[in-house]
């Protein structure tokens, strides 16, 4: 292997270790507004899935209603459409 191959898988390896070390310090937030976004459920959709343990865990509850890591509802909703295909 020369030296500019093996250089280039390192940075290679380094990209995809950098990409993952991202996803894991996600701290984008997403409540009701941002949930009904990405989902396309109304509010009391989302509430009543709240209410029934449908949707992940908010990560806390604040007086505009439950928060969420992004990550975690981009997450299930992968799950989801695996379920639907």
């Amino acid at each position: 292997m020369t030296h500019l191959s093996r250089a280039r898988r390192e940075l290679r390896e380094m990209d995809e270790a950098l990409e993952r070390l991202e996803r894991a310090v996600d701290t984008r937030l997403m409540g009701y507004p941002e949930v009904a976004r990405v989902t396309g459920l109304g509010r009391d959709a989302l509430r009543q899935r709240v209410a029934r343990g449908l949707l992940p865990t908010p990560l806390d509850v604040i007086a505009a209603g439950p928060i969420w890591f992004a990550a975690d509802i981009e997450q299930w909703l992968e799950r989801q459409q695996e379920v639907i295909e």
